[in-house]
């Protein structure tokens, strides 16, 4: 670890990755969801006018619930340098040769101190992941190497399953015993492994974006950071009483304003982006599910599969959907010019808002493919009960016309008929009773099946337009 006693604070760099990722179910809407001793404080009153609509979440220390975590992590962005397809600053007039560059990150890797590793876990069924990394300000050029060294090293299997063990072990220790229902109703498919030759990464995180807090009035260190990853001044968000927050996708960089303690003045930063990146994993969490869910009804539809929810599920997650969509909204949030600044930048960059016309559009869609299925019994019990009907009528005719037989024989024996005349008239009855019978069933199906076809002729038209599939991309390649 490096020592940082004696450093001047103003001499330390801390260096982020954050990234949210989905847990593979909802428990609720809010806090409400979580046992009272285990729910986040308010935020402090510094915070005044900057809530998160989806509450305050749940915290745990990784550092202290998972000691293994941060040595094996440690050890995987080691061997990402290794790769040759890892990208680590270095260029052919930075001084140094690939390889000696490269020892100086790995150098880096080895001794710098880990300061925060937890997750903030939200109701939703999203959490939000942040690691912290102190290092001297004459580090600052490797810095970029040694951030995606460790964010690489987040998408290998070994890494992201401990991470996810540590987030099912504290929801199972702080999610309220009446949740279970709701996350019956919400469960999701989990992470994939994805393999490329000899190589295979998790799919639990999409992306990290890095945070950099550069310290105030270095601004050497700052303009060598800016140069790094492509900023400038047209990038820069000025928070009054906070600083300055130099918006990058892959990276954004945070100056203290240099009043106060540092990290009190950056705490608000930290929020706008925890809330930002939340607000981009809950829409794409619950358009994965509905685009699964509309896969899996459209193949119960043709008989393949029957394990879809019934429409009254579907009812309720539609309601579910909908709350999301309306509460991950920046004017949900804050009503402060920068804030609304920052999130706004990140939802665009982040195409929000066509996640959530898609996920509306993937809730009409199934809704009304889910309704075919139920027109489709219905018209089967239709069907049936005709049927039923049809067999009854025959019988009664018959019996009516038996009964009035016997009746005429018994009372008018003179003009009863020959035998071969009352055959003949027996015959002409059930004649008009089987063509009855074909009109009736005929009739139904002109009912029934034209509109059947034409519901599934428009269904199948818009299933066709949603199951394009978006595939995530990594914020830095």
């Amino acid at each position: 670890m490096i020592d940082v006693e004696g450093w001047a604070e103003e001499g330390v760099i801390c260096a982020s990755i954050v990234s949210a990722f989905d847990v593979g179910r909802s428990f609720g809407l809010g806090d409400e969801s979580f046992k009272t001793d285990g729910r986040n404080s308010d935020p402090d009153i510094g915070w005044v006018g900057l809530k998160n609509p989806l509450g305050n979440g749940t915290n745990v220390d990784l550092m202290a619930n998972s000691p293994n975590l941060l040595d094996r992590w440690r050890e995987e962005s080691l061997q990402q340098l290794e790769r040759a397809e890892m990208e680590t600053g270095w260029m052919d007039g930075s001084g140094l040769s690939r390889g000696q560059f490269n020892g100086r990150i790995a150098s880096l890797i080895r001794k710098t101190q880990v300061s925060r590793c937890e997750i903030t876990f939200y109701a939703i069924g999203v959490a939000f992941l942040r690691l912290d990394i102190n290092t001297d300000q004459t580090y600052a050029s490797f810095i970029p190497g040694m951030l995606n060294c460790w964010e690489y090293a987040a998408y290998r299997p070994e890494i992201s399953k401990i991470i996810m063990d540590a987030s099912d072990e504290h929801i199972s220790a702080v999610v309220s015993k009446d949740r279970d229902n709701f996350q019956n109703l919400t469960l999701r498919s989990g992470p994939e492994i994805r393999v490329s030759g000899d190589y295979n990464e998790s799919t639990l995180f999409k992306s990290f974006t890095g945070i950099i807090q550069c310290p105030r009035g270095d601004l050497p260190t700052l303009e060598l950071l800016l140069t790094a990853y492509g900023l400038d001044e047209d990038d820069k968000i000025n928070f009054e009483y906070h600083g300055d927050l130099y918006f990058g996708w892959a990276t954004c960089i945070l100056v203290p304003r240099g009043v106060d303690d540092a990290d009190s003045e950056v705490a608000r930063f930290w929020e706008c982006i925890r809330i930002a990146h939340v607000f981009q994993e809950a829409g794409e969490s619950f358009l994965k599910m509905f685009e699964e869910e509309l896969d899996t009804q459209v193949e119960s539809y043709a008989g393949a599969r029957r394990d879809s929810r019934a429409l009254d599920e579907l009812n309720r997650l539609r309601a579910i959907a909908l709350a999301v969509v309306t509460l991950c909204n920046v004017e949900r949030v804050t009503e402060s010019a920068e804030d609304r600044e920052y999130i706004s930048k990140f939802i665009a960059h982040a195409k929000l808002h066509d996640t959530h016309n898609l996920l509306r559009q993937s809730i009409d869609v199934l809704y009304e493919v889910q309704s075919v299925e139920v027109q489709e019994k219905r018209s089967r019990r239709e069907g049936l009960l005709n049927g039923v009907v049809v067999v009854l009528t025959f019988l009664t005719v018959i019996s009516v016309s038996a009964d009035a037989y016997n009746f005429v024989r018994e009372n008018e024996p003179p003009i009863v008929a020959p035998r071969g005349q009352r055959l003949q008239l027996l015959l002409y009855l059930l004649t008009v009773l089987t063509l009855l019978a074909t009109v009736l069933v005929i009739k139904g199906d002109a009912i029934r099946v034209p509109r059947r076809r034409r519901r599934i002729h428009t269904e199948g038209s818009k299933v066709r337009r949603l199951r394009v599939r978006r595939i995530g991309v990594k914020r830095r390649s």
